[in-house]
């Protein structure tokens, strides 16, 4: 009967269900499981309905579905409305914290969506950056996470927001003591083109370059390469 009202014609009504089945759906999903496709969003769906059916959508993910609840997702990432768009790459991110078994899928997910999304589409590419991240500072130390990672850094170049830039780094540092090669790339890349960075890279370098500083000198092996942080240290002052 609730998922019927989700057809009413009413907004209120509609919206009053979709909450009330949020509800039950988060101490026993598997009343709404096998009904799954009615929450799927439709281009008439106003923008508060939009936003109750991710938030469904995530409390219904399980190994066994989350291909095509991810599939969903990123189908609603292709929108018109920017807004809607990141939300929709949130709700992945969010997904897949709440669900760690579906992590690799999530991965996937984003990363094919980081592979077509325009340079031009900020907030969108911003919102693929913040998720991956959230997954990453995880530190699962599986392939997957690697290769996010590999792929995270990549497009560092062509990231424009500051924040998402900034993220980037931070969880660089996060992954350094299993992830090694990322972080001397990543700060002599901030280190040649300092003059044009934002302050809120910059800060995040100089985090990360400290952090290089610190782990090194209880390896003296290391220590050599302890010239680029330093370097990066007195572009900061």
């Amino acid at each position: 009967p609730l998922v019927r009202l989700l057809y009413d014609k009413s907004p209120s009504i509609i919206g009053f269900a979709l909450q009330t089945i949020l509800s039950v759906a988060k101490k026993d999903p598997l009343i709404f499981i096998p009904h799954l496709n009615h929450f799927f969003i439709h281009k008439n769906d106003s923008a508060i309905v939009k936003k109750m059916k991710l938030k469904v959508l995530s409390s219904l993910a399980s190994p066994s579905n989350a291909d095509i609840i991810l599939g969903e997702l990123s189908k609603y990432t292709g929108s018109n409305d920017s807004t809607f768009s990141a939300l929709s790459i949130k709700t992945i991110g969010d997904t897949a914290i709440e669900h760690p078994n579906i992590i690799p899928s999530a991965f996937t997910a984003l990363l094919r969506l980081m592979g077509r999304v325009s340079f031009s589409d900020t907030i969108v590419l911003s919102e693929i950056v913040f998720a991956i991240s959230k997954l990453l500072k995880l530190k699962r130390g599986t392939e997957d996470e690697e290769k996010a990672l590999h792929h995270l850094c990549r497009k560092f170049v062509v990231i424009c927001d500051p924040y998402a830039r900034a993220s980037v780094l931070a969880v660089v540092g996060d992954t350094y003591l299993t992830h090694r090669k990322y972080a001397p790339q990543m700060l002599r890349y901030v280190a040649q083109h300092f003059d044009e960075e934002s302050p809120e890279v910059k800060l995040q370098a100089l985090n990360l370059a400290a952090k290089l500083i610190t782990i090194q000198k209880d390896e003296p092996s290391k220590e050599t390469e302890s010239q680029l942080p330093l370097y990066l240290m007195k572009l900061c002052a």
